[in-house]
């Protein structure tokens, strides 16, 4: 029997083996010399129970399940150089063990995975669905794992091989080979690459489109935090967030830092800013003093603020020992969302210290989530009593007092309102419409107050509006892509013609028979063509490039960072500003100090409570309103907006 191929004549004897029931070995491979080239002249394949096997130790532990018997089948192919074909030079049939071709298919080298089974064991892990309900559902459709050509542990072998590549050389690689392909898919994907002088990452940053079409609308103002890291190389992830016209939190950009110092925020700063094209009029950072730095060197006309939540989620830990913790926590609220102006924050906080019909018109407009917004201030207007105190020109002054419940107690604030009857403009000192966006409860009541039944349109905020367009709704996220490659697209494309047609036209025997003749003249004519295919098929390259403008070295000299080795599990994957821990630390101490404190009833000695709350009269004339409105509103509207939510937060905890 000749053979084209060593390939063919091994195949065949394979197919041999799985059917009698037993599994084959190259036991021996014979090399010659020829044209100067070693080739293949003959090869040996053995039955894999061949021959003796002794433990090396007096009392092994574990025992392999694949005993030798000393079996004899064998069969040695030749390479017959004449013609250049492949003989059965000898073969032997006998076995000295018992032979099970019904379990030959569990064998190690006749396990395999169907591509319908690799597809659908990609497609379950993209949807988090596990390893073990994968294998579950594949015996289920053929009647059990019995009939199966696989176990579970292969469908997690393949998990773990192909879909969760990872390595300290493979990582890198892997990531630049999928930033490429996002970059290609997309030419609007934005990605930088920092490396060191050994060529290993030390920072990246990548936008998909959808980032910075977003960027348009809503990079006013945005918020910078690395509070999360990934646990194999201990790399800080940094995410810029935005909010959009929903009032929900948008993805303006992500970074992966090999730490936090100035040099690296500096370097991802400039990268953003290479990015987006412009800077934001105001970012909201943590305590962090190299993150102040980096902003003052790259970003010297962005407004920076400290985001309120992280300071607020300091207070308990101060506070908690008083007596009267509630009312502190109160107080100090009330103290920083309520103030008037920075004087009137100023003398409040030293005292505390010291001494201890347009709702339909916003419907039509805003989306929902923002009119629920403003539907809450229309509720609360029924609380507020307006009195008129100054009527200059065009300009009128309104007191306006707002009841609200603390503690089931009645208390009144009041807030001074300006009224302009020329052009209806109002604005109000608790400054809401400036700081979320949207009019308070005091302007609207004395809107209603004057038979106001429309308001301008600078107090609809196109941010908000659920009648424009954005564009960065219509690019398509990125991390929507498919992974497969072209074969596997394909694939399930006639997977799905083929369920069509199986689902449509097979209903008897009669019609499968016609299938299935039409299937088998297919199969032979694919077969011919891929033989055809196989002979005028050039040698392929085992050299593989590839370059790319974003990234400064190629993916061959691209190595992972460097690892940092940790002692143990990190308690937590939150990280925090140094000062943050700082502050934390020396809160336990004082916490220990505190209870060596206590009186003798075993409470801690309260400390008086006495805060002032100041107000300060202003009249301003109606141009005066005009251009204040006017410089406010183009600044980030719902810059407190994260001050509310710290609020609940505080509250919530």
């Amino acid at each position: 029997m000749c053979f084209g191929t060593l390939e063919d004549a091994r195949a065949y004897y394979y197919r041999y083996a799985a059917r009698t029931g037993f599994v084959v070995k190259i036991r021996t491979t014979g090399w010659e010399t020829i044209n100067d080239q070693r080739v293949v002249v003959n090869q040996a394949l053995h039955c894999n129970r061949d021959g003796y096997r002794t433990s090396r130790v007096k009392a092994p532990q574990r025992r392999k399940t694949v005993a030798s018997t000393n079996c004899k089948a064998r069969c040695y192919l030749a390479l017959y150089k004449m013609t250049g074909q492949w003989r059965i030079s000898r073969v032997e049939v006998s076995h000295s063990h018992p032979l099970n071709p019904k379990l030959s298919r569990m064998f190690s080298t006749n396990r395999q995975l169907s591509m319908h089974v690799k597809d659908l064991i990609q497609q379950n892990d993209q949807a988090g669905i596990r390893p073990s309900k994968t294998y579950q559902a594949l015996a289920n459709a053929v009647g059990g794992p019995a009939n199966l050509t696989f176990t579970e542990k292969d469908v997690r072998n393949y998990i773990s091989r192909h879909l969760r590549i990872s390595g300290d050389e493979t990582d890198p690689k892997e990531l630049l080979k999928h930033f490429s392909r996002m970059k290609e898919l997309n030419p609007n994907f934005f990605f930088e690459i920092d490396v060191d002088e050994n060529h290993s990452i030390r920072n990246v940053f990548w936008a998909d489109a959808r980032c910075r079409a977003a960027w348009e609308y809503f990079g006013d103002v945005v918020t910078f935090d690395t509070t999360y890291k990934t646990n194999r190389y201990d790399m800080p992830f940094g995410s810029f967030v935005g909010v959009n016209h929903h009032g929900m939190s948008t993805l303006l950009g992500c970074a992966l830092l090999r730490n936090e110092d100035t040099r690296t925020f500096e370097w991802l700063f400039r990268t953003w800013l290479k990015c987006m094209g412009k800077a934001p009029i105001c970012i909201i950072t943590d305590q962090s003093l190299q993150m102040r730095s980096a902003l003052e060197t790259t970003l010297p006309h962005t407004r920076h603020r400290w985001c309120i939540w992280h300071i607020l989620n300091k207070i308990p830990n101060k506070l908690v020992g008083y007596r009267h913790f509630d009312q502190l926590i109160t107080c100090m609220k009330r103290i920083v969302f309520e103030s008037k102006s920075k004087d009137s924050f100023e003398r409040d906080w030293h005292d505390f210290i010291e001494d201890s019909p347009i709702e339909k018109q916003f419907q039509r407009e805003y989306t929902n989530s923002m009119f629920r917004d403003v539907q809450d201030q229309f509720i609360k207007k029924a609380d507020c009593d307006i009195s008129l105190i100054n009527h200059h020109g065009t300009s009128i002054v309104c007191e306006v007092d707002q009841q609200k419940m603390v503690f089931d107690m009645s208390v009144y604030s009041r807030y001074q309102v300006v009224y302009c009857s020329q052009s209806s403009d109002v604005q109000c000192d608790c400054f809401m419409f400036q700081s979320n966006g949207i009019l308070c409860c005091h302007s609207l009541a004395v809107l209603l107050h004057f038979r106001v039944t429309a308001v301008s349109s600078q107090y609809i905020l196109s941010r908000w509006s659920k009648n424009v367009s954005w564009r960065h709704t219509y690019i398509r996220s990125s991390i929507d892509m498919d992974r497969s490659d072209e074969s596997m697209t394909i694939f399930r494309q006639l997977c799905s013609d083929f369920y069509n047609i199986a689902q449509d036209f097979v209903a008897t025997p009669e019609v499968a028979a016609i299938l299935r003749d039409a299937m088998d003249s297919a199969r032979e004519k694919l077969r011919e063509h891929k033989e055809f295919e196989h002979q005028a098929a050039p040698v392929p390259s085992a050299i593989y490039s590839h370059t790319h403008d974003e990234c400064p070295v190629s993916m061959d000299e691209l190595h992972g960072p460097r690892r940092v080795p940790t002692r143990g599990r990190p308690t937590s994957t939150r990280l925090g500003a140094d000062l943050e821990k700082s502050i934390k630390k020396r809160a336990r101490k004082n916490k220990n100090t505190h209870n060596h404190n206590k009186g003798p009833n075993g409470n801690a000695q309260p400390s008086p409570i006495n805060v002032a709350t100041s107000y300060k009269d202003t009249q301003p004339a109606c141009s005066e309103m005009t251009n204040n409105l006017a410089m406010h509103s183009g600044s980030f509207i719902s810059l407190l907006n994260s001050f509310h939510n710290a609020e609940q937060l505080c509250m919530c905890t």
